[in-house]
């Protein structure tokens, strides 16, 4: 009876413990309890707990859902399939990883991706074309990117890393598969 009662204990504390951390992330920036958001503060994370299984590291997993801006340029939005009421298509993302898997992993090949991001005129870069500012004339005349032969050596360290890509001469877009974690990683870091 008494290792009954201790399993009980332990039982309860376990699920104090529990509904306190799920009470001390609620409302913070971040959180899965925002409103519009059912199934409880860590329904993305149960889900992929389910997903994974009894891996021995766990895992890693992002995901999203972004709505462009349209382009400036309304003969692109006409060319662009599947619009969505903003004039451009939606992008639907997902990605895990196990946390074995990522830790077997040579870091260093990832080095030049996160140089590229090092820069603060290339993240303010990237923010502009995501915000619909894609021609090379547009960002040239936008303050605070530098002249026109920095602009272009930040576009090309943007496009080698693969953040940025040239859909024609002078208008770049951020490719849909680099636009989830992109936003991933300003999501860890800006908080």
């Amino acid at each position: 009876m008494s290792d009954r009662i201790d399993d009980l204990e332990r039982r309860v504390a376990a699920v104090e413990e529990l509904l306190a951390e799920q009470q001390g992330t609620a409302g913070k920036p971040g959180s899965s309890d925002a409103p519009g958001v059912e199934g409880g503060p860590l329904w993305a994370l149960d889900g992929f707990r389910r997903r994974i299984g009894d891996t021995d590291s766990g895992g890693v997993m992002f995901m999203g859902i972004f709505r462009p801006t349209p382009p400036s340029d309304p003969e692109k939005a006409e060319q662009d399939s599947a619009p969505t009421p903003a004039g451009r298509p939606a992008i639907e993302w997902q990605y895990g990883r196990p946390a074995d898997y990522l830790l077997d992993q040579d870091w260093a090949n990832a080095a030049p991706a996160l140089a590229a991001l090092g820069h603060p005129v290339r993240v303010d870069l990237l923010r502009r074309v995501l915000n619909g500012t894609t021609a090379t004339k547009d960002l040239v005349e936008t303050e605070g990117l530098g002249t026109s032969g920095q602009l272009h050596h930040h576009l090309r360290t943007l496009v080698s890393a693969g953040w940025l890509r040239q859909r024609t001469r002078g208008d770049y877009e951020v490719p849909g598969p680099r636009v989830i974690p992109l936003l991933a990683i300003l999501t860890a870091v800006l908080e």
